[in-house]
C-alpha cells in the first residue's frame, strides 16, 4: 500500500512537472524555441509585445585615441549612441491565476500540504490560491536565451546564476510591470564590440613626384597613418544594472599590395627631410609599376587588426575575437627609365 502511494505521488510531481514546464530542455531544444519566439520590434525593457523577449537599449560611448606624427599630437575622438542587446535571461509570461489553480487541484492533498523541505516536493506556485480568481495577471517564468552565448557551457552558468539569486515563477498583476530581463556581461561586451563602427586607417606616403604624385618602382616607399586612424579604442556600454568596458588596441599596420606584402612593426611616421635620418618602421617597395593596371594606379590595401578585451562591473571579464578595418588607397607607381651611351672619339 505503501509502494503504490509513493508510486503515485511520483507521478502526481512529473505531472506537474511537464504541465508547468519546468527548465529540463536541452541547450539544443531551447536554441529552437528561443529563435522561434523573438520579437519584432524592440523598446527599452521588455518588448512592445509584452511577452519578455525583444530586445534592452544599451547606452554606448566610443572613444579612439589616434597615433598621430609624435606622442603629444595623438587625438581622443569619442561619440554615443544607443544599441539593441539581447535579454541573456528574464521572465516570460506563461499561465493565468485559474490555469494553474486548476492544475493544482487536480493532484493529491498529500502533494499540495508537502513540507517546505521535502526535496522535489516543495510547489512552485505556493500562494497558487491567493490568485486562483485572477483572469487579467499572470504567471511569469524564467528563462534564458541560449542563442546570446557562445556556446553550452557558457549558457548552462549563466542559467545556474540566474536560477540561484531569482524566484522561477513570478506573479505580475495587470497594472504591475515585469522584472527587467537580465544582461549577462559578456553578451553586452560582444554585442557592443561587434557593432564598433571603427574608422578604417587613412594613410600618407613619400616620394610623390611630378604631377601625378607618384612613388617610385624599388624605392623604399614610405607609409603612415593620418591623424585619422585610431590605435586604440575603448568602448563603456550600460544596459540596465550591467556595465561593461570593452579595451582594444593594435600595434601596426599590415600593407598588402598586387606586387608587395609588408607586416609594419608600427604605424609609420611622416616622412621629413629631419625624419629622414631617423628611419620609419613601415615601408613598401614596389616591384612593378602601375602602367598596366586600371587607372594606371597600385590599389594597396592598409589593414590594423584590434585585440580587445573587457571588464565588468560584475568582476566578470574575458577577450572577444579581434576585430580587423580595411581601407584601399590607390597610388601611381611610376618606372624610371634610363639609357646607358658610349663616349665615341668622334668629336
Amino acid at each position: 500500500m505503501r509502494s503504490r502511494t509513493i508510486h503515485a505521488l511520483l507521478a502526481a510531481v512529473l505531472a506537474l512537472a511537464s504541465a508547468l514546464l519546468i527548465n529540463g530542455n536541452s541547450y539544443a531544444q531551447q536554441v529552437a524555441i528561443n529563435q522561434g519566439s523573438r520579437a519584432g520590434s524592440p523598446s527599452a525593457g521588455v518588448s512592445s509585445s509584452g511577452d519578455g523577449g525583444g530586445s534592452i537599449e544599451a547606452s554606448v560611448t566610443v572613444a579612439y585615441t589616434s597615433p598621430g606624427s609624435t606622442p603629444a599630437s595623438q587625438t581622443v575622438t569619442s561619440s554615443a549612441q544607443v544599441v539593441q542587446v539581447p535579454p541573456s535571461c528574464g521572465y516570460k509570461p506563461t499561465y493565468t491565476g485559474p490555469e494553474i489553480a486548476a492544475i493544482y487541484r487536480q493532484e493529491p492533498e498529500s502533494f499540495r500540504s508537502a513540507p517546505e523541505d521535502a526535496p522535489g516536493l516543495k510547489p512552485l506556485y505556493s500562494d497558487w490560491e491567493d490568485h486562483a480568481e485572477d483572469t487579467s495577471g499572470k504567471w511569469w517564468r524564467s528563462y534564458c536565451n541560449p542563442s546570446v552565448f557562445p556556446d553550452s557551457q557558457s549558457f548552462v552558468k549563466a542559467q545556474h546564476e540566474f536560477n540561484s539569486n531569482n524566484p522561477t515563477v513570478i506573479w505580475v498583476a495587470t497594472d504591475d510591470s515585469p522584472p527587467a530581463p537580465h544582461i549577462d556581461p559578456a553578451t553586452l561586451a560582444t554585442t557592443v564590440w561587434e557593432g564598433a563602427s571603427i574608422p578604417a586607417p587613412t594613410i600618407d606616403y613619400n616620394p610623390k613626384v611630378g604631377s601625378r604624385q607618384a612613388t617610385v618602382v624599388g624605392f623604399a616607399t614610405w607609409i603612415w597613418t593620418t591623424n585619422n586612424t585610431p590605435r586604440r579604442v575603448q568602448i563603456q556600454a550600460t544596459a540596465g544594472s550591467t556595465s561593461v568596458t570593452v579595451t582594444a588596441a593594435s600595434t601596426r599596420l599590415d600593407l598588402s599590395a598586387p606586387d608587395s606584402e609588408v607586416d609594419c612593426t608600427g604605424f609609420g611616421i611622416p616622412w621629413t627631410q629631419s625624419n629622414d635620418h631617423l628611419g620609419t618602421n613601415c615601408m613598401i617597395m614596389f616591384t612593378r609599376s602601375s602602367a598596366h593596371l586600371q587607372d594606371s594606379v597600385t590599389p594597396l590595401d592598409a589593414s590594423i587588426s584590434y585585440t580587445a578585451t573587457w571588464t565588468s562591473t560584475t568582476g566578470q571579464a574575458g577577450t572577444l575575437n579581434p576585430l580587423t578595418t580595411t581601407t584601399t588607397t590607390t597610388i601611381p607607381v611610376a618606372e624610371i627609365q634610363t639609357l646607358n651611351t658610349r663616349p665615341t672619339k668622334q668629336p
